[in-house]
């Protein structure tokens, strides 16, 4: 998706609110992934959040590193 930035605000994957609940794992590990790869200033458009700043969603992002 690095090399098509425009398709990224087109995308969803969240099984509880289209396009993303910012909530649950699903989509924390989606934000993560995209923020590894993907211009910040698309994704924060996206998002329109920084979901490391989410104190409910750092026992995910703790998990996905081990």
């Amino acid at each position: 998706m690095s090399k098509y930035p425009e398709i990224i605000p087109k995308i969803h994957s969240c099984n509880i609110k289209k396009p993303w609940c910012k909530k649950f794992p699903k989509c924390a590990y989606v934000w993560l992934g995209l923020m590894t790869f993907c211009q910040r200033d698309i994704i924060d458009e996206v998002f329109q959040v920084n979901l490391f700043d989410d104190e409910d969603l750092l026992s995910i992002f703790k998990a996905m590193i081990g």
